[in-house]
């Protein structure tokens, strides 16, 4: 029945319209956007639909307390053991201290078989050669000014599992799909597929099943309405049984994202990707905020490849920004999913070691801010103070790069750097972490790479004498040699230098010499 929906403040007044205040519906969402969110905004919001039957309401809160998101992944190792990572993700509008805990309260501290890492939002704790001993909860704890949140993963021997559908196209035009399992356990495991109905699924003319690593695969070789269903995926081992269930459907399965460029002139352009699967034809548009299509015009180009919608924005105004809608449509149903254009700045950060001839380390940490509007962009330290130009550290600018250079690192300086980044229409953060895990880690790149950490060498010729020498350090070695010259001619002596240049990203190096 047609009802009238509002939202509430704490105090029960209605939200209003205003320059800061965005409110607008699409579909059946009802959407207030809070622009530049500050302490005045924290508070409980309620949203009330009435219609003659009644009233329904839900309550969500505004807070400056960061929200953390917990998962855990497994991973293999080449001698066959198994190591388990725990990633915290972290948001927070101020700076904020974030902790593993144990199951009895104690914090986790890095360790030969415990390593904590940060990067960007991400604080993660690797445990190597997980045994029974480790087995437990874990809790992120993460506290600002404003409050404290948390969220707590368990590591258990019994398997983990995460199944997924991949949608083929045959030679022929058919639609063929593919149930993918992935399980990981602790000990061995038997993993099966299981219908609607709880019977196995088994290796037919119709249904392949294969095992490639830790992926269990059902291949369908062409989807008619029969094979429509539900399938689960049934890990079991000797600590227990885990499962995960998907569908197969004729109803489009949809997934968007957001691509930010920097045009030629300088510009801020968007792309707005809506990748669509499904077993039969679908029609595929872009919807804006208030219900009408996405239309191709001067500022904005309409393109499909493949199984790719893209809506491309050139010149980013505020005229845009808003939530759009990718719209998927066929004879079983309909699927949507939407993505936000928004002023606030983008801003990605990396941290980039450099060792130098003299045997120290120095470390770059550049972040790159992209904005539509002017920007203010710094770095802080750990309790918000923001790092300032000296003899230590260096700050530079250069197009959207904000840059802090550490001359000499040592364990002064290690801990969080956060990149703020800020604007009219929002604030973006990014951290990353100095630490001495990461200069050792680069030392001992240099050490077992081919590469030498410093060449230096000489070459000598005096009244025609051939004197080639060699140069040595660490692994590698470099001849040096020289052509003859002529008699009374002067001393020649030339040194062979070599810079490297190592970034890691995250348990990858890339070297340049």
């Amino acid at each position: 029945n047609p009802f009238r929906t509002d939202w509430l403040q704490s105090y029960g007044t209605p939200l209003i319209e205003s320059k800061s205040v965005n409110l607008f519906a699409a579909g059946n969402n009802f959407t207030a956007k809070l622009y530049n969110a500050s302490e005045a905004d924290y508070g409980n919001y309620t949203c009330v639909s009435q219609n003659k039957h009644g009233v329904a309401m839900s309550t969500v809160e505004i807070s400056g307390r960061p929200t953390v998101k917990t998962t855990m992944h497994w991973i293999r190792g080449l001698d066959g053991s198994r190591s388990a990572e725990l990633v915290c993700e972290v948001h927070s509008p101020n700076p904020s201290r974030t902790i593993w805990l144990r199951s009895g309260g104690s914090p986790l501290v890095h360790g030969e078989s415990v390593h904590l890492y940060v990067d960007h939002n991400n604080h993660s704790a690797r445990f190597n050669n997980v045994s029974e001993r480790d087995y437990g909860n874990y809790t992120c704890v993460s506290e600002n000014k404003y409050g404290i949140s948390m969220s707590t993963v368990e590591v258990s021997g019994k398997p983990t599992v995460k199944a997924t559908v991949q949608w083929k196209r045959g030679m022929d035009g058919s639609r063929g799909a593919e149930l993918v399992c992935t399980a990981h356990s602790a000990n061995p495991s038997r993993t099966d597929w299981l219908r609607s109905d709880l019977s196995p699924l088994v290796y037919g003319e119709s249904v392949h099943l294969s095992v490639a690593g830790h992926n269990h695969t059902a291949k369908f070789i062409k989807i008619t309405e029969r094979d429509y269903g539900n399938y689960t995926c049934v890990s079991q081992n000797k600590y227990g049984i885990a499962m995960n269930t998907v569908e197969i459907s004729g109803i489009p399965a949809v997934t968007t994202r957001v691509h930010w460029t920097r045009g030629v002139n300088g510009s801020l352009d968007a792309e707005l990707v809506c990748v669509v699967q499904g077993a039969t034809p679908s029609t595929t548009r872009w919807m804006r905020d208030d219900g009408t299509w996405l239309l191709q015009d001067e500022s904005v180009y309409l393109s499909t490849a493949g199984n790719n919608y893209t809506a491309t924005f050139k010149n980013i105004s505020e005229r845009d920004y808003g939530n759009y809608t990718c719209v998927s449509l066929n004879k079983y149903g309909m699927t949507m999913d939407t993505v936000q254009l928004s002023g606030k700045p983008k801003i990605t950060t990396i941290l980039q070691w450099t060792s130098h001839l003299n045997g120290s380390i120095s470390a770059k940490l550049v972040c790159t801010a992209y904005s539509s509007k002017s920007s203010n962009t710094r770095w802080i330290r750990d309790d918000g103070s923001p790092l300032l130009d000296g003899d230590i550290v260096q700050l530079s600018i250069s197009d959207n790069s904000y840059t802090v250079t550490f001359k000499d690192v040592g364990e002064a300086h290690y801990g969080n750097y956060t990149c703020v980044s800020h604007s009219e229409w929002g604030i973006s953060m990014e951290t990353v972490v100095l630490s001495g895990e990461s200069a050792q880690d680069l030392r001992r790149t240099i050490t077992h790479s081919k590469v030498d950490g410093q060449i230096t060498g000489s070459m000598s010729q005096s009244s025609g004498a051939h004197d080639p020498t060699r140069a040595q350090t660490g692994t590698g070695s470099r001849n040096c040699s020289s052509a003859n010259t002529s008699e009374g001619s002067t001393r020649i002596k030339s040194t062979i230098k070599s810079k490297i240049v190592i970034t890691k990203e995250k348990h990858s190096y890339t070297i340049k010499v």
